[in-house]
């Protein structure tokens, strides 16, 4: 397996990185709960190794990897926090969807709910106005699904989402959502090509999909909100090209790329703002 690299800067100059304990064969997610980043990912390959989580306090060095949960993960785990509680959510191998939530009196990630809803790839949410909005895609589909719930319990049914009201959204990659200037921001990769951005009210409201970045990244993004900019992050953008590429997006427009070719990153990577700083982590190169 190869190890979980992290790459960090307050101005999002992100020139040098350092290995974790963490290895993995696949991608991670990550996200602040008070005041302390969490970094989820597959133990192995999906299907066959087991969800696990590493901690960085502001100022300490990365903790050691600890079991999320000894279930078999069909794909990436995916982190958030809701309802001042910090939660991961994957799909089993088994069909369901495992929902825990982390005990912090422990510090471990507790069983919340099984929940009857089969998804696939990584489902991506945003919180908005007390209610998480959720996409995600299902088995044998690549269409994208969305659906809402206010306390984890009841869900309203999932919807399609449409690119432009009529036609659905058909995505080869798992989705990534982001709460900016009080809209849910929804960016994801078109069958056809390209990554495209829907921004949602959290009620009824939904803008037509736009064209954000022609470039035809294989991976999904990671992505968070850093000196009042949307961060998006893609790795490697050509097969043998390990680089990580950022882009600054203002609520109108996709500032210009700022490339990092010396971290060595493949795959999915994640990213989380503590204290004002920006941390990436990665898969590293093989």
């Amino acid at each position: 397996m190869h190890k979980i690299w992290t790459t960090s800067s307050p101005h999002a100059i992100l020139d040098h990185s350092y290995p974790t304990s963490a290895a993995t064969e696949s991608g991670c997610r990550a996200v602040c709960f008070k005041n302390r980043l969490y970094c989820v990912y597959i133990d192995g390959v999906p299907g066959l190794g087991t969800v696990k989580v590493l901690h960085k306090a502001d100022g300490s060095d990365w903790s050691e990897p600890a079991e999320v949960s000894g279930i078999t993960p069909l794909s990436d785990p995916f982190l958030f926090v809701f309802g001042e509680q910090l939660h991961v959510m994957f799909p089993t191998t088994l069909g369901s969807t495992l929902l825990l939530t982390l005990d912090e009196a422990s510090g471990l990630f507790v069983l919340t709910r099984t929940l009857l809803m089969a998804l696939a790839n990584t489902p991506s949410a945003a919180v908005l106005a007390g209610r998480l909005h959720l996409f995600h895609h299902v088995p044998d589909s690549t269409n994208l699904w969305y659906c809402s719930t206010t306390d984890l319990k009841t869900w309203a049914p999932s919807v399609l989402v449409k690119a432009d009201g009529v036609y659905a959204v058909r995505s080869p990659l798992s989705p990534l959502a982001i709460t900016y200037q009080r809209l849910v921001h929804l960016v994801y990769k078109d069958s056809a090509g390209g990554f495209y951005l829907i921004k949602f009210d959290g009620v009824r409201q939904w803008s037509r999909a736009q064209l954000l970045l022609p470039d035809d990244y294989p991976h999904t993004p990671a992505g968070a909100v850093h000196n009042g900019l949307v961060k998006l992050v893609f790795s490697q953008p050509k097969a043998d090209d390990y680089a990580l590429h950022q882009y600054g997006y203002d609520g109108n427009v996709l500032g210009p790329v700022s490339v990092s070719t010396s971290l060595g990153a493949t795959l999915s990577p994640a990213a989380a703002v503590q204290d004002g700083v920006l941390h990436v982590l990665y898969r590293s190169k093989p």
